[in-house]
């Protein structure tokens, strides 16, 4: 196991826990652009994580992702504006 795959994985994971409240909130919402572009960003990091065979932070980016995505999700179907 190498050492930059432990620590890609905990700030993944602690950007996982950060996105929590977000995710659950039902108000509180980023712009489904700026949602949507992170979850694509994120899942670029995955396979380049995934061809470095750091297995541990790609798991842990993906999730990130799908949180980003789902978010863009909720977003658009809240049709959420921001100036």
């Amino acid at each position: 196991m190498i050492w930059q795959d432990i620590v890609l994985a905990a700030g993944s994971w602690l950007m996982v826990s950060f996105q929590m409240p977000t995710l659950l909130s039902k108000t509180r919402k980023p712009h489904v652009l700026t949602a949507l572009l992170t979850g694509i960003v994120l899942l670029i990091f995955t396979g380049v994580f995934l061809s470095l065979s750091f297995f541990i932070a790609a798991v842990a980016t993906f999730l990130e992702a799908g949180i980003a995505l789902t978010l863009a999700l909720q977003s658009y179907k809240m049709k959420v504006i921001r100036i």
